[in-house]
């Protein structure tokens, strides 16, 4: 108890001065016109007041406990109205604040208004924080008069709160401002929020020379369907104030063409599609779509005036559509794209809008589409780098374009749904990664991807990896020539970690991953400056590290075109350039002598070691190279250096062999490379088709050993002709294929009917749908 009656105390204390001869203070609850409800002080003591107090009183104090009633219209100043005491004005009756000696209308307490409160000239009204004006009639501030609300006071406003005739009204930090009657600023008068908070839920207007001023902190919410915000020129909003836009129903506010600081458009309640009609002129902070209900906000439908948001442009729900036609309308984001929730569209219709961003677009959330028939355009033009997160939907035709020279940073992967298009500047993947699928494509006129650059192979094929490093552009192009699937490629400007000496590798490695792709042929692109003093370029040899062991696989260095070239390997792995070891071995003779199928091939070396390998790949009718053994030296004949070895039941064509000599660590020291012919056998040869059975199309391989007229028939399961494949002579010793194709065929057995001179082969094939 003793520290309530010290709060209780001091508070009393802090909203009173010390009394003087002519004072007056409640003395109870009653009308203000009783002598009763007062008492006066006669500079000695407290006493009955004869009369109740007036204009030329001394201060006038109504105690905390104490609610007195104006009751009759009355002229006063130097009133003070503590924090549990309140002062009301009845029913049409009007309270006429003067400017008198002192202070004229200092309120802790609550001040009801029934009737009117009127601030006469020069006067002042000093609402103190906790306070509250509890408006029910009409609170009117004129001729050069103050208001200044501070702290937590509050204006409940259900009826008039005007300000005329250069009169002016202060909210202050923390200040709260609820109206559901009219705010009406008139004349030359000015009203000012400093941090301060208004709902609107009627008439919020200006006339006249008036002025509102929103600064840093404050936040007006316009709760109502339609209605005013204030008046188009008389609206200041100051950097970090903040409009918010709650109670659109199916008419979208009057007077909405200002230049907002922050924008905020939250209205669950929305029923219908609103069209901005690029009203707004600029928004110097940042936007946020939080709800549209059942409908959607617009920003145009028929011009192309450009959106200007200086700062953020934030999604957490509802549906934002840049253009609701056929325009082409540039929206400008000086700070970040956020969406976390909601739909940002592009268009509903023929047009195809920019959405030029500086900042970072970051999507944890909600989607970014077009649901129309023209697109979108999104674009990268700051000054300093961009990141981009991407995690949730982007779909349609959205394309990408990077024009910033300090480049776009993923702190995602990065799937794009249409073109990605680097006019100027780098991608910087990081850790993530780049992600083109089939039905999209990266153009890069002006930069590349400085990390890792993931492509889709639906079939064999060939495609340029435009990778690089910070250090400069390094393509891979990959042929992928068994498999499907997707290919990675990361390109370092580094050695590669497992290296032994960093001195005699490459500052550059390129790592790969294939999901589903077999073999393919690479060619790498390094830059001469990624050798390390006293590393040559014709001193070194490529190396696939397989996360365990490194390899030396046979490759061609270009020296002039700065590539290292690979046919025919499994892709994945950590690729590199190190120093070539140099040994003293070399293949001195490669011969082959061919009969019939088989094939002998006799080399000669000018060192023998069982410390070496050798292997032997041949390559068909200019296919790539196929290994087709390893031979341990102590298991090949060999006599004083002189290898033999026979390959049988070769293919009919032109062969080329190649036959390479390995070292102890894999690298590939010596190689040499002959060519040989396998004839066919005599007479006629039809090889089985492939694939068999087949939905799609398959092959059928037809040949003769000396050069004849040849017809090729394709048979139903009942012997009847469906179609000449071919009918004209085939060259000795030559294959020809012949491709069959499922599509003009049901299901079933077939034959395929090969004739030439007294010869006749058929071979069977199944098409399966």
């Amino acid at each position: 108890m003793p520290k309530i009656i010290l709060f209780c105390l001091l508070a009393t204390a802090s909203t009173a001065s010390s009394q003087v001869t002519g004072d007056f203070r409640s003395a109870g609850s009653d009308s203000w016109e009783l002598s009763s409800t007062w008492e006066t002080y006669n500079g000695v003591a407290w006493i009955p007041a004869i009369l109740p107090p007036e204009l030329n009183d001394e201060t006038i104090t109504i105690r905390d406990g104490h609610d007195v009633t104006v009751t009759t219209t009355m002229d006063i100043d130097q009133v003070v109205i503590e924090s549990s005491a309140t002062l009301i004005i009845a029913n049409s009756k009007t309270l006429r604040i003067q400017d008198g000696a002192g202070d004229d209308f200092v309120v802790f307490g609550t001040v009801q208004t029934i009737g009117d409160i009127e601030l006469e000239v020069t006067s002042s009204a000093h609402f103190q924080s906790g306070s509250v004006l509890d408006n029910d009639g009409k609170f009117q501030i004129v001729d050069f008069a103050t208001v200044v609300f501070d702290g937590t006071a509050l204006l409940d406003n259900s009826d008039t709160f005007k300000i005329d005739n250069d009169g002016q009204a202060t909210f202050n930090s923390g200040t709260t401002v609820l109206n559901i009657g009219s705010f009406n600023p008139k004349g030359n008068s000015f009203v000012t929020f400093n941090d301060a908070s208004v709902t609107n839920e009627d008439e919020f207007k200006v006339e006249g020379n008036s002025t509102i001023t929103f600064n840093t902190g404050s936040v007006y919410e316009h709760a109502i369907n339609g209605g005013k915000i204030g008046k188009t020129g008389s609206m200041t909003w100051n950097t970090g104030s903040t409009c918010v836009i709650t109670g659109t129903i199916d008419k979208i506010p009057d007077d909405f063409d200002q230049v907002f600081a922050n924008l905020v458009w939250n209205s669950p309640g929305q029923t219908t599609d609103i069209n901005f009609d690029h009203l707004i002129v600029q928004i110097t902070g940042s936007f946020t779509l939080a709800s549209t209900g059942t409908g959607f906000v617009s920003w145009l439908k028929k011009d192309t005036d450009p959106m200007v948001v200086d700062g953020d442009f934030n999604v957490s729900g509802g549906v934002f559509v840049a253009v609701d036609g056929d325009t082409n309308p540039v929206i400008s984001v000086g700070g970040n794209l956020n969406i976390s929730g909601g739909l940002f569209d592009f268009s509903t219709g023929d047009g195809r809008p920019e959405l030029h961003i500086a900042g970072d677009m970051i999507q944890t959330g909600g989607t970014i589409t077009e649901t129309g028939t023209g697109g979108g355009l999104i674009v990268f033009d700051g000054s300093a780098t961009q990141t981009v997160h991407h995690g949730a939907t982007i779909s349609n035709e959205i394309v990408s374009h990077v024009d910033n020279a300090s480049g776009v940073e993923l702190t995602s992967d990065w799937s794009p749904p249409d073109s990605t298009v680097l006019v100027n500047g780098n991608m910087v993947t990081s850790s993530n990664k780049m992600v083109i699928g089939a039905a999209t494509t990266l153009l890069t006129p002006g930069g590349y991807i400085d990390g890792a650059l993931q492509k889709t192979f639906p079939d064999t094929g060939s495609k340029t990896y435009e990778v690089g490093s910070s250090s400069g552009y390094s393509p891979v192009d990959v042929v992928v020539t068994a498999g499907s699937g997707e290919v990675t490629v990361r390109a370092t400007g580094a050695s590669l970690p497992e290296a032994a000496n960093e001195d005699e590798t490459l500052n550059r490695h390129w790592s790969i991953s294939a999901a589903g792709v077999t073999q393919a042929d690479l060619v790498l692109h390094y830059l001469e400056t990624d050798f390390p003093t006293g590393l040559k370029e014709d001193g070194v040899e490529l190396t696939q590290y397989d996360g365990e062991s490194f390899s030396f696989p046979f490759s061609v260095i270009d020296t002039v075109a700065n590539t290292v070239s690979i046919d025919g390997v499994v892709p994945a792995g950590d690729w590199t350039l190190v120093k070539l070891v140099y040994l003293p071995v070399e293949i001195t003779a490669l011969a082959t002598v061919v009969d019939g199928r088989n094939v002998t091939v006799t080399w000669e070396t000018g060192e023998n070691s069982d410390s070496f390998t050798y292997e032997l790949e041949l390559a068909q009718n200019d296919g790539p190279f196929v290994s087709v053994a390893f031979l341990n030296p102590s298991t090949v004949n060999q006599e004083n250096g002189r290898f033999d070895y026979m390959l049988a039941d070769l293919e009919s064509g032109h062969h080329r062999l190649r036959l390479s000599k390995i070292d102890a660590n894999g690298r590939n020291i010596a190689f040499a490379i002959t060519e040989f012919y396998v004839s066919l056998e005599p007479g006629l040869l039809v090889e089985a088709a492939y694939p068999n059975p087949f939905g799609t199309s398959t092959t059928v391989r037809v040949g003769v050993s000396e050069s004849a007229p040849v017809r090729v028939e394709l048979l139903n399961s009942v012997g009847q002709l469906i179609d000449v494949l071919h009918d004209s002579t085939v060259p000795a010793n030559q294959m020809i294929p012949l491709k069959i194709d499922a599509d003009r065929l049901p299901s079933g057995i077939y034959y395929v009917r090969a004739t030439a001179r007294e010869w006749q082969k058929t071979t069977r094939i199944i098409v399966l749908h």
